[in-house]
């Protein structure tokens, strides 16, 4: 180990719960003041006259739309990963809660490929929503609800996708057992490997929604929301259509109707108001029992396909409902009634144009383990278009109603696919439409979104944009202005969508692999995005110092989890409880100004390049609050005299004949005593030891 690394972990040891508790006084640097906070050496005396100043406060006079996503903090985590386990690892007792633990249905079912070392993997004991309703807060027991929302703090939770998956054509990695979760094959049910009721039981085709809508349930009892990841530019190979019951297909519309899809009140559906899915024999009866045009459709099928069993029946009639009348000629009634094999016009062809047969599907970027779907409009196939395009929104709108309240949209626009902002107006419009008549609200999107993020914007409340490869250089470190250049590209949508300010994703390296980050400098160029009007996220494991990139294609732990590994850390609690402590800030009232839309990079007096390895910025809201915000981003002492130009004192409402203070929220006291607002203009003293990763400090003014 470096000596510079030992004497950063040494201080991080001995001072972080210093800090947290709000009594950090430096060693050396500027004294503290004598209110017994750490002090700002030259701040000047207050003038003996000042004058009204006009436009006083003009910068915060117009109140601004507020976006359903402000507030949030997400935490993103996979189920089948965030609270699996090797019997082997960890402490006694969490390898004995990881004996009692059911592991996903066992074997290796790929088909086209044989892995090298499948007991390395089969070994691992996944994890299961049932696991998320562990009552602790404790990481090392459980990455559970309790944990997210009291220990981290974050006040939604993203679950990758928890559909099932194909997990046996085509895998791109030989020893990947489980499939990728973004490979779904039916966006109706879950994933029966991550419900340890359906696991007990020996059933792979499993159906329930106890355990979802148990999660659904503690979330929101915990202050939680919920979101759920969907890939609707392409599916899994070998996807089961369901629909929900009762709804008229697409095809009763007929072409001409076709353009009358955006008016929702004249082609309102009562069945999608509390939709149920159509899985079983008796739910089909139960429809054609009800439906005159269900029935004919019903006899039409059994004409066609006689003899269908139980099994096969609810996907085989979901797909003849929507099948169009040259499609039901050559329905294929032989195996199983997947959506690639019996309507492969939901699919695109290699010209880009929909699939008329199975052969004519097209895997792109190399992902050999799904198909695309087909979207695109205005070709002369509007019909299949809009087909598929129902087919999301029922899905999508099948969620909403059991509580679901957002969703992360995997690659949203796509060229291939001709996945468009368009196509996501109408879904989400439609979806808000229903859930107003529920009387919910209507969900929040978050649109991972490269191609088309000024259009996403719309439709979307929050876009990934890719703030997260601006912020972070793979391999070499950041300095301020980068830095300053990245959070200032979060306002780039206006008052339209927040930007998703993550730095650790599922696609993603861990901040401590490959970013010249450690997990403490981490934190901090965390905190610069999490200090403007974003969207902040967490990706399970990034609170306690993660450096195992998360395999999802297979199966996975945390080995930061489980004590005695090397990844294991002795201040991860410490770490957990700084990213509490800002989140909290800036999730409370007095963190308003970290929220807001106003933003000003702040220099030294008479000058105009950033600091060195400091980032300072003025923030503002509507309501009046201002901050400093500072982000001190490597292991270095930093003393920086900040200056808020006349404009901007002014502009925010501090009057020159009134003295203010600046009092770090993040617990460090008083860090510029009670000052003139003049002096603030030509500049204050500020004091980042190395150990002191931000100051988030409120302007207040003196009585």
């Amino acid at each position: 180990m470096r000596r510079d690394e030992q004497r950063a972990r040494g201080l991080r040891r001995k001072l972080l719960p210093l800090a947290l508790a709000g009594s950090l006084t430096p060693s050396c640097g500027p004294a503290a003041t004598d209110e017994g906070d750490v002090g700002a050496a030259d701040v000047g005396v207050r003038p003996d006259a000042c004058s009204a100043e006009p436009g006083l406060g003009a910068l915060i006079a117009t109140a601004r739309p507020e976006n359903r996503a402000d507030g949030l903090v997400l935490y993103e985590l996979q189920v089948r990963s965030a609270n699996a386990c090797d019997p082997d690892i960890g402490s006694d007792d969490q390898r004995a809660r990881c004996a009692a633990q059911v592991g996903p249905f066992g074997g290796y079912r790929a088909t086209d490929s044989v892995c090298a070392a499948p007991n390395e993997y089969t070994r691992i004991r996944g994890g299961t929503l049932q696991d998320l309703l562990t009552d602790s807060d404790d990481f090392e027991v459980a990455i559970s609800l309790r944990y997210v929302a009291e220990s981290v703090g974050a006040n939604a939770v993203w679950l990758m996708p928890v559909f099932p998956n194909n997990d046996t054509v085509r895998l791109p990695d030989p020893c990947d057992n489980l499939g990728s979760p973004y490979a779904s094959t039916d966006y109706f049910h879950i994933d029966p490997n991550i419900d340890a009721d359906c696991v007990a039981s020996g059933d792979t085709a499993c159906r329930r929604f106890d355990a979802i809508d148990a999660v659904l349930d503690r979330a929101h009892e915990l202050g939680l929301g919920v979101f759920l990841d969907v890939a609707f530019n392409h599916f899994g190979h070998g996807y089961r259509y369901f629909d929900t019951a009762a709804a008229r297909p697409t095809r009763a519309l007929g072409d001409e109707a076709l353009g009358a899809a955006w008016d929702f009140e004249a082609t309102f559906d009562p069945a999608l108001l509390n939709p149920v899915v159509i899985d079983t024999e008796e739910a089909v009866q139960a429809v054609a029992s009800a439906d005159p045009d269900a029935a004919r459709d019903l006899e039409g099928l059994t004409a066609r396909c006689p003899g269908l069993s139980a099994a096969v029946l609810p996907s085989a009639f979901a797909l003849w409902r929507v099948a169009f009348d040259d499609e039901r000629e050559r329905f294929n009634c032989d195996g199983p009634p997947l959506l690639a094999a019996t309507l492969p016009a939901h699919y695109v062809a290699g010209d880009a144009r929909p699939a008329t047969v199975v052969g004519a599907l097209t895997s792109a970027y190399g992902w050999r383990d799904v198909d695309f779907l087909y979207h695109r409009v205005g070709e002369g196939h509007d019909r299949e278009a809009a087909r598929t395009r129902d087919l999301v929104f029922r899905a999508l709108n099948f969620w909403v109603a059991r509580g679901v309240d957002g969703f992360r949209l995997d690659h949203a626009t796509d060229a291939l696919s001709g996945m468009s902002a368009e196509t996501w107006r109408y879904v989400t419009s439609k979806v808000a439409y229903y859930a107003a008549l529920r009387g919910q609200r209507a969900p929040i999107w978050l649109a991972e979104e490269f191609d088309r993020p000024d259009e996403m914007s719309g439709p979307s409340d929050i876009v990934t944009e890719g703030y997260l490869f601006e912020m972070l250089a793979r391999g070499r470190p950041r300095g301020a202005a980068e830095v300053e250049a990245a959070v200032s590209r979060t306002r780039r949508f206006g008052d339209d969508a927040r930007v998703l300010t993550a730095l650790e994703t599922h696609d993603e390296l861990r901040l401590v692999t490959d970013t010249g980050l450690d997990a403490w400098t981490g934190l901090g160029f965390w905190s610069a995005g999490a200090a403007t009007r974003s969207v902040p996220m967490l990706l399970m494991g990034q609170e306690f110092g993660e450096s195992a990139r998360l395999a999802f294609r297979r199966s996975h732990y945390l080995p930061a989890r489980f004590v005695g590994t090397p990844q294991h850390r002795d201040d991860a609690r410490a770490l957990i409880a700084a990213y509490r402590a800002e989140i909290e800030v800036r999730r409370a009232e007095a963190g308003g100004a970290l929220r807001g839309s106003g933003s000003r990079a702040l220099r030294a007096p008479g000058t105009s390049a950033p600091y060195d390895g400091v980032v300072a910025t003025l923030r503002w809201d509507d309501a009046g609050r201002v901050a400093i915000v500072l982000n001190n981003l490597y292991w270095s002492d930093a003393a920086i005299t900040v200056a808020i130009p006349s404009d901007a004192r002014i502009g925010v409402g501090l009057a020159a004949c009134d003295s203010y203070r600046v009092r770090d929220l993040l617990g460090a006291g008083v860090v510029v005593p009670c000052t003139s607002a003049s002096r603030f203009e030509a500049g204050v003293r500020m004091w980042l030891p190395a150990e002191r990763r931000v100051i988030w400090g409120a302007v207040e003014r003196c009585e």
